[in-house]
């Protein structure tokens, strides 16, 4: 199986050749040293610090985002309905007046 004029090939060779070159082996990219990346003098006063909650106000909390999430969900299926049953209507309006027009 030929692939033209070697084009194919020549991208494939090049690839080869750029991947030897990947910066992403090196060891900061590798497990926990990702913080070496971006370190200065101190260390901890750069990282994040997660709230952590109780179980009920995580429950709570959890029920909010679910009820959010739902609403806007609701929200959209109503805005796409509303749109299809417009487009429909055109439609059939256009279709109307091209075959009576």
């Amino acid at each position: 199986m030929s692939f033209g004029a070697g084009h194919v090939m020549d991208m494939i060779k090049r690839r080869k050749q750029k991947s030897v070159l990947d910066p992403s082996n090196r060891s900061k990219f590798k497990a926990d040293n990702r913080e070496t990346i971006y370190s200065k003098t101190d260390k901890d006063s750069k990282k994040l610090r997660f709230k952590v909650l109780p179980p009920k106000e995580l429950k709570y909390v959890l029920n909010q985002i679910k009820q959010k999430a739902t609403a806007e969900r609701k929200r959209k299926h109503v805005i796409s309905s509303i749109v299809i049953c417009i487009l429909t209507i055109l439609v059939l309006a256009v279709f109307k007046w091209l075959n009576y027009g």
